[in-house]
């Protein structure tokens, strides 16, 4: 089996009702679902959120980020997930990490 590269997924999380109002849960067990099932052969996962759906669900995406790693280490889960959000003014994606990163500095110097 050859092994594609890297799958990417835009979430709005707007049509969640089907999960109970858990956004979360739709990424859990459908997104990531997908392509678990078929064994579709990637490396990677992509999940794309807009940032305001991202800093929204932020506790919610980290716990689902640790729950994905843990998998993946562990071998059940045969790719990676990773999470990214929008850099506007560069026009590009950035890691759930570097927002989570400059949420605490800003929480910081709020703090001081």
């Amino acid at each position: 089996m050859r092994v594609m590269g890297v799958a990417v997924e835009v979430e709005t999380l707007f049509g969640e009702g089907k999960y109970g109002g858990e956004p979360i849960a739709k990424i859990r067990d459908e997104t990531v679902e997908k392509y678990r099932r078929p064994k579709i052969p990637i490396r990677e996962l992509w999940i794309v959120l807009e940032n305001i759906t991202m800093l929204r669900h932020l506790r919610k995406l980290w716990a689902l980020r640790d729950l994905c790693k843990r998998q993946h280490e562990e071998g059940s889960l045969s790719f990676e997930v990773k999470f990214f959000a929008l850099d506007l003014k560069s026009e590009a994606l950035f890691k759930m990490e570097e927002l989570v990163k400059c949420v605490r500095e800003i929480l910081k110097a709020r703090s001081s």
